[in-house]
């Protein structure tokens, strides 16, 4: 088989040993049941942690710049107002 498949579930334990796999059924599917929801809702989990470790290697690792270009937000924002998005830019002394 040469096709891609996006929606293809891998539950496992605790041990990271393979519970079951599955091709995962619609959104409506898997709002209605709740095994498959908390599956999605932990696989989501884990893909923005593995984002962030990603991230923070990127950000610890440059030699001399780094850029992060992001979709414009369509709140507008004002340079005092800027620390309520990107939490405290500087900690310590």
């Amino acid at each position: 088989m040469t096709s891609v498949r996006n929606n293809i579930g891998v539950k496992r334990n605790a041990e990271r040993q393979v519970e079951w796999v599955y091709d995962l059924p619609t959104t409506m599917i898997v709002e209605a049941d709740e095994v498959l929801s908390d599956f999605r809702t932990e696989g989501e989990a884990e893909s923005a942690y593995e984002n962030l470790c990603k991230f923070y290697v990127a950000l610890t690792r440059a030699r001399q710049a780094n850029y992060l270009i992001s979709e414009p937000t369509q709140q507008k924002v004002h340079f005092e107002e800027f620390h309520l998005f990107t939490g405290p830019l500087f900690v310590g002394g």
